[in-house]
């Protein structure tokens, strides 16, 4: 079977049970809690990669990622900074037969204060 992109591979992610935002004092460091979910019909979804920065990946950018086991979940550690920052993480899914999920990005702002 030759694999296929984009289908029929589907999933999504959830920063922060889908919160908008995180807070804390800056200079301290926060976890993000990250959710990973991914289906396919025609095989298990074993494989993900994955990119946690400041901006979201497209799959070009993420084929800087190393595919690594499917998780349900991770958890980035973030230093807070002074106002605003926005972090992004993007994720592609793979089955065992090689099918490729389209990328799929979350996004949390996180507030720095004194």
């Amino acid at each position: 079977m030759q694999p296929t992109p984009y289908e029929p591979v589907r999933g999504f992610v959830e920063i922060e049970e889908g919160a908008c935002c995180v807070g804390g004092k800056a200079g301290d460091s926060l976890e993000i809690e990250t959710a990973f979910q991914a289906s396919s019909p025609l095989g298990e979804v074993t494989q993900m990669r994955v990119r946690f920065g400041s901006r979201p990946f497209a799959e070009e950018q993420l084929t800087a990622a190393e595919w690594e086991s499917f998780v349900p979940l991770k958890v980035f550690h973030i230093e807070i900074v002074i106002n605003w920052v926005g972090y992004y993480v993007s994720v592609q899914y793979m089955d065992e037969n090689g099918n490729l999920s389209a990328v799929y990005q979350g996004d949390i702002s996180v507030e720095g204060h004194p």
